[in-house]
């Protein structure tokens, strides 16, 4: 008869960086998701406060006060009112290997039609 004690451990090491490296991807997945749905907020909530008042000032006070290390960018035209937001998210391997980093960008557009306020996202 062969001894079979050891094959269980050689699989259990085998398995281990597969199932860190799935665990990681979940968790960079929900760090994007949740960086993307904090932008689209403050762009929107932004926007419709700044169509109230109409200044582009107030507007980039508005992100500035909200945002930390998120680039943004305000343009405004005689009907329109776009917010870019841009940021760089890190993850679990960018900080174990240092090369990886996610980019998430923003882009909305508001205008006042007929004295109401319309918000929506560009691609």
């Amino acid at each position: 008869m062969m001894n079979n004690k050891g094959q269980s451990l050689v699989l259990f090491i085998l398995i281990i960086p597969i199932l860190i490296g799935v665990m990681a991807f979940v968790i960079d997945c929900g760090r994007v998701i949740e960086v993307k749905s904090r932008q689209e907020n403050i762009c929107y909530l932004s926007l419709e406060y700044g169509l109230d008042y109409g200044e582009k000032s107030i507007l980039e006070d508005i992100l500035r006060l909200n945002l930390e290390d998120t680039k943004y960018q305000v343009n405004q035209d005689r009907e329109n009112v776009y917010v870019v937001l841009e940021d760089e998210v890190d993850g679990v391997f960018s900080r174990m290997f240092g090369f990886l980093k996610f980019r998430v960008k923003s882009k909305y557009q508001g205008s006042l039609v007929d004295n109401k306020k319309v918000i929506k996202k560009v691609l």
